[in-house]
């Protein structure tokens, strides 16, 4: 049900930036999670609530991102691929998520309940794309 809802913000706002009708007031900020793509250099965690990452010609970006979270709040990972592979989180219990060839920023959201720094690897590639700092 959240991935729906979040999904439905992203493709409003994709349309509003398309020159949707003026006449709408523009969405509440509070209500859109927060995306990004940090610098690799980078050894503060990120104040947002999600990244995208892409997957390109048997690369994936972004390594290693640290990425700050609360315990329970949604994280939205923005996904685009040209290869098959998948996410794996390891908070506990650990989570998988499928990655297709053509994803384009395919929203999945995932939320973790205990304190503490949860990897999110490519099991393809074995690298770790984001590191999450989640706190209470």
């Amino acid at each position: 049900m959240r991935i729906r809802a979040i999904a439905a913000i992203l493709a409003a706002l994709l349309m509003s930036a398309c020159g949707s009708d003026q006449s709408e007031p523009p969405p509440d900020p509070s209500a859109t999670p927060t995306v990004s793509e940090a610098s690799p250099s980078s050894s503060e965690p990120t104040p947002v609530a999600g990244t995208k990452i892409r997957f390109k010609d048997g690369n994936v970006r972004p390594r290693a991102e640290r990425v700050k979270a609360k315990v329970g709040e949604p994280v939205v990972l923005l996904v685009t691929s040209d290869t098959k592979d998948e996410l794996h989180v390891h908070s506990s219990p650990e989570q998988t998520h499928d990655v297709s060839r053509g994803m384009k920023d395919k929203a999945i959201e995932i939320a973790i309940d205990q304190p503490g720094q949860v990897a999110i690897e490519s099991h393809e590639l074995g690298v770790v794309i984001v590191q999450l700092v989640v706190r209470p």
